[in-house]
């Protein structure tokens, strides 16, 4: 049919894609836990690995998952940013985003997760805080800020070994009555825990260190005199 023919001049002329337009103020950007887990999903990395090379998949990242009714790929992204105003948009409320977060993470290298350094994914603790620890997958997902995740593995860590600890204590007064007290003195004598093993070995340490310091000062003040008494005496 006739409006399916180009003209000659049309043919021979590369087409050229302009990127489309947007209204940017009905949007969001923001950096979320559940932002985060997209973004590894695409590097193919930890978060904690994140370089400025990934830019561009990391506010992809925190577009989409922000933004649930615009459904684009990644290919369409790289075209739609093409548009200066929607990059300079996107850079403006990244930056922003980061600043907010950076206020409340300025130690951030040298976290630690139980005692351990942060070497998995984000993604591997938001999903352990759900799975293993039952907390709200939609706060977990979209209201937890980044720098919350170590608070909340102390906390939850904390509360844990405290109802290991009074169960021990209601089983042992329970048992009290069948059992050598002699032998077994204390619940923890019944059922040490790891990480009071770890806590009296650092009391012994110290109690030695203590000991040692008081042994040599005692022999010191035999052998050479009490120096104080000498020179005011």
């Amino acid at each position: 049919m006739w409006f399916f023919k180009k003209k000659k001049k049309d043919i021979d002329k590369p087409e050229v894609i302009k990127p489309p337009k947007m209204d940017l103020s009905k949007y969001k950007y923001n950096i979320n836990i559940k932002s985060i887990c997209y973004y590894e999903k695409i590097a193919g990395k930890s978060f904690t690995e994140f370089s400025l090379e990934d830019i561009t998949q990391f506010i992809y990242a925190c577009f989409i998952i922000n933004n649930p009714e615009v459904n684009i790929t990644y290919s369409t992204f790289l075209l739609l940013i093409e548009n200066r105003s929607i990059a300079e948009w996107l850079m403006i409320k990244n930056q922003e985003a980061l600043e907010m977060i950076q206020q409340f993470n300025e130690s951030a290298e040298g976290d630690e997760i139980k005692g351990e350094k942060i070497t998995n994914t984000i993604t591997d603790y938001a999903t352990s805080l759900i799975i293993d620890y039952g907390v709200d997958a939609h706060y977990v997902m979209y209201e937890m800020k980044l720098w919350e995740i170590p608070l909340f593995f102390e906390a939850v860590s904390t509360k844990m070994m405290r109802d290991m600890e009074q169960k021990r204590f209601w089983t042992y007064l329970n048992i009290m009555p069948h059992i050598d007290t002699k032998k077994c003195k204390s619940p923890e004598a019944l059922l040490p825990f790891k990480w009071e093993k770890g806590k009296r070995q650092e009391r012994a340490e110290q109690n030695l260190k203590n000991n040692l310091y008081a042994v040599k000062h005692t022999i010191g003040k035999s052998i050479f005199g009490d120096k104080d008494k000498k020179e005011n005496g």
